[in-house]
């Protein structure tokens, strides 16, 4: 299964998502590592832009945080 790295939709293939253009990453990857919105690459938590592309990462950082902190509560309500 793969993951899109900036939104967070699942796809069974591909490189990209086809609904925001984000870089597709192995699921298992993607709740490790974080990527960079703009170009996919792996960003470590401390780096403030991307080493790749420039790309300010504070903000993107933030927000998916958020996102996976309220995935894992879903999850939690779902499974018990």
């Amino acid at each position: 299964m793969k993951i899109c790295s900036k939104c967070g939709e699942k796809f069974e293939s591909g490189k990209f998502c086809k609904y925001c253009g984000g870089t597709l990453v192995d699921e298992a990857e993607e709740s490790q590592e974080l990527h960079c919105s703009k170009c996919g690459a792996v960003l470590a938590e401390d780096f403030n832009f991307c080493p790749k592309c420039g790309l300010e990462t504070n903000e993107y950082k933030s927000k998916i945080m958020l996102i996976r902190k309220f995935l894992a509560i879903i999850k939690m309500r779902l499974s018990g």
